[in-house]
């Protein structure tokens, strides 16, 4: 200790003999720190007292003499003493040349910040330039009063461009030589190290570390290998020697004696003993085995009593209702001469001759009505759909794929400053939805700006951000999947689910695997869109292919719009269909005029019977149950291109009543453009279905949100049920065209169909008990040559009627052909 306390006292001795100034320099450096915190802190000083205000004349003072290049200044100042003092050398020790490089480099500096900061001179002589110079500095502009007296000579000049430049470039000069060791020796730094990173010292010590590491990590892998064998067998071999000791051990006959001695079987009895108690095993066995088979045919004995109890009471009651029905049948006999005559009068009072050749017999024969057998039916399309598994070892890989995107996904946001856990996640059929939590202090919106660098990081075609998840304090961030598991109808339609609820059917499947069955009756009406190939027809297919196998014709009827003639056509001729298939749009705007009066017909009668809607109908009026109407419409906009307002008219008035009684719309279109999905149509149909988009655009026409542009198509689907606000990710089912073909084919085998020719007949429009008195004044009115085109307000003046008589005139007008959408009338021939 005594050697320590001397050698430290005579560093001390030298470094005063040294620099014996080195008190100065750090007293300098002090002084320097503390103006340097004065001027940083200038905007926090008030004159409130007398020290600040003293403080405050300081830092005036310092910067109207420097300007702006005060804090260069200080900083320069405080490094010089600093390194002075850390190398114990004197600031006079420096190359003269280097002093005047570092003077004529600060000099320039502040030159350079007076002639930028200065405005046009227009003193002529070098007093009144210099009184601009002056001021200027001592309203703390440019390089203060050094730079003003530098630049004072140079006033004739100091406005031109070239002049600036000059300064700038001579600053830069002289700062290169003033820093020149200190730019050398940082080269020669980077070199150096550059040098000994491909040095083979250091590229043998690496490898002696990456070896060193190998044999830990190996060493420990052995020694967990063999903790964990010792670990798993510890309890195996526990119980290994339990039951050795139990089958040696003797039983203890004589149990009075206490503490008596355990004994065990030699090798030779206990061999012995093995034998016995396995015949005693045996024979326990075989008489287990009779008592079950003997209860078994107990109970087959009790169930074949039941079924023949159960056949002899339903002949009894066949023959009882054979019996009544009989004697229904049975014609009445007159008893009285007086009765006959009166019956042959009715008889043979006949008003116009009988033409015998207007109708055969076989037209008078009512045929026979056809019913289908569901049980039949069932068994049939057992066939057709069949449970189609995935391979397992794809849904290793994919798995597998999952834990490499958990790490990636955590990588990739801690990369970006956010230190966010992967706490559980959800695995669908295309989507896997990894649920992250994030810090308190982290915004949402931090992490959903990284949307397309998470979607770079991951290598993924698209993501999407659910922030956050209803109903959870997490951030669901959904991924495509690199092994996708289809999802086939075939193996949906069998699920219980669809036992349930009036109309239900097969969507497919959401992002964690689980079924989804939607009910038709409480949506009630449904907006389908999406591109080409994006999966909208085959979504429409499974929602009828699941109708048609669950709902028997008497249950549930369709009237189908394909103006493709394409997507719908497989279905004409089941019995379920109201009408052939509808190729043509003016017929299907007729067919849904029908669809309107048969709404109204079906309110009429509901409210002669005092009933509130089709399910208490159906439940009070068994025989006469009316069935559910599903109107399908596969391309809205060729619709919407012949007759938009009847269109729009019929679509909104269906989806605004028809629920209560049964009706209901889906409509699909592939060009959800505003003047095709209309406000009026939107607003009416709740429910809506939103396969992959070509932009945002047309997601919000459709969702009133962003996000159906990301989808990956194929079936991908966002699902928005009606009342709720957040969207649902599905993959939709996929039925082939083969199954398709398949099912119907069956269906048209058990059933003819019978359509009712009625809804495709147009309502006479020149009825004239209909029409309104005023029609063919009205008519004159449109007529006239000049009038361009017919306008409400002016059937109004004309007619002086009412704004809504007016308009239902020109709508009359319109719907008969006499103007045309334009309300320009239309030359006629008849004319």
């Amino acid at each position: 200790m005594s050697k320590y306390k001397k050698g430290k006292k005579n560093i001390n001795k030298n470094i005063s003999n040294n620099n014996p100034n080195i008190w100065i320099n750090a007293s300098v450096l002090i002084i320097s720190i503390f103006l340097l915190g004065l001027v940083l802190m200038e905007r926090f000083i008030s004159t409130d007292t007398f020290i600040e205000t003293f403080l405050g004349l300081i830092v005036a003072n310092l910067k109207i003499i420097f300007g702006k290049t005060v804090i260069v200044f200080l900083l320069l100042v405080i490094l010089f003493n600093f390194f002075a003092i850390r190398n114990r050398k004197k600031i006079s020790s420096m190359p003269l040349i280097r002093k005047i490089m570092w003077i004529l480099s600060f000099l320039f500096l502040s030159m350079s910040l007076t002639v930028f900061s200065l405005a046009k001179i227009t003193g002529e002589t070098m007093f009144d330039a210099g009184q601009e110079i002056l001021a200027n500095a001592f309203m703390y502009k440019g390089g203060g009063i050094i730079g003003a007296i530098i630049s004072i000579p140079f006033f004739t000049v100091v406005n031109e461009p070239w002049f600036f430049f000059s300064a700038i470039t001579m600053f830069l000069i002289t700062s290169f030589f003033a820093m020149g060791k200190t730019i050398r020796l940082i080269y020669l730094n980077i070199t150096n190290t550059l040098d000994y990173y491909s040095s083979e010292e250091y590229l043998n010590k690496k490898k002696i570390i990456e070896a060193k590491k190998t044999y830990e990590k190996r060493l420990q892998e052995a020694e967990d290998k063999q903790f964990e064998e010792s670990f798993v067998n510890y309890f195996v071999n526990k119980t290994n020697k339990k039951l050795e000791d139990e089958i040696f051990k003797k039983l203890d006959e004589d149990k009075t004696l206490e503490n008596k001695e355990v004994e065990y079987y030699s090798e030779k009895e206990l061999n012995a003993k093995q034998k016995e108690w396995n015949e005693y095993y045996d024979r326990m066995l075989e008489i287990r085995k009779y008592e079950i088979e003997k209860a078994k045919l107990q109970q087959e004995k009790k169930v074949l009593e039941k079924i023949e109890k159960e056949n002899y009471e339903a002949l009894n009651r066949q023959e009882k209702q054979l019996e009544q029905e009989d004697k229904e049948e049975k014609i009445e006999i007159p008893e009285t001469f007086d009765e006959i005559d009166e019956i042959e009068e009715e008889v043979f009072e006949i008003d116009e001759p009988i033409d015998e050749t207007s109708e055969s017999l076989e037209e008078i024969i009512p045929e026979p009505v056809q019913v289908i057998d569901r049980e039949e039916l069932k068994v049939a399309l057992a066939d057709v759909f069949k449970d189609k598994s995935m391979d397992p070892e794809k849904i290793s890989e994919m798995k597998r794929e999952i834990e490499k995107n958990i790490e990636n996904l955590e990588e990739v946001l801690r990369n970006f400053g956010v230190d966010a856990k992967v706490v559980d996640y959800g695995t669908g059929p295309t989507i896997t939805r990894y649920e992250i939590k994030i810090p308190k202090n982290v915004r949402v919106k931090k992490v959903t700006e990284l949307e397309d660098d998470i979607a770079m990081y991951l290598k993924a075609e698209r993501i999407r951000i659910e922030a956050p998840i209803p109903g959870k304090d997490a951030i669901g961030i959904e991924t495509p999947n690199k092994i996708k598991e289809p999802v086939y109808f075939s193996n949906l339609i069998k699920s219980r689910e669809l036992e349930q609820g009036i109309l239900p059917v097969v969507l497919g499947k959401d992002i964690v695997g689980n079924n989804k069955i939607i009910d038709i009756a409480k949506l009630p009406h449904l907006l389908i869109a999406g591109t080409t190939g994006s999966g909208k027809s085959v979504c429409i297919n499974t929602i009828i292919s699941s109708l048609i196998s669950k709902k028997s014709d008497d249950e549930v009827k369709f009237i189908m719009v394909d103006p493709k003639m394409v997507e719908l056509m497989p279905y004409n001729g089941i019995a379920h269909l109201l009408t052939p298939v509808i190729i043509d749009p003016n017929m299907a705007a007729i067919a849904l005029k029908w669809a309107v009066n048969e709404m109204e017909e079906r309110y009429k009668k509901l409210a002669s019977l005092g009933l509130r809607n089709i399910e208490a109908y159906n439940k009070k009026y068994v025989k006469e149950k009316l069935p559910y109407i599903v109107i399908i419409i596969d391309e809205l906009a060729d619709l919407m291109m012949v007759s938009s307002n009847n269109v729009e008219q019929s679509i909104a008035r269906i989806a605004q009543k028809a629920r209560a009684i049964g009706i209901h719309l889906i409509v699909a279109t592939q060009r959800p453009s505003v003047d095709v999905v209309t406000g009026m149509i939107k607003a009416n149909l709740p429910s809506r279905i939103s396969f992959a988009l070509r932009s945002n655009t047309d997601s919000r026409t459709i969702l009133d949100q962003v996000g159906a542009e990301k989808l990956l198509g194929m079936g991908d689907m966002l699902f928005l049920d009606n009342g709720k606000a957040k969207l649902e990710r599905v993959q939709g089912a996929y039925i082939s065209d083969d199954e398709i073909n398949k099912l119907t084919d069956i269906i048209k085998s058990k059933k003819v169909a019978v359509y009712n020719e009625e809804i495709l007949v147009e309502e006479e429009q020149g009825n004239n008990n209909n029409r309104d008195p005023l029609y063919e004044k009205a008519v004159l009115i449109a007529k006239r040559p000049n009038i361009d085109r017919l306008s409400i307000s002016l059937l109004q003046r004309e007619l002086s009627t009412g704004f809504n008589r007016a308009s239902k005139l020109c709508e009359e007008l319109r719907n008969n052909g006499v103007i045309d959408e334009q309300n320009r009338y239309i030359n006629s021939e008849l004319d």
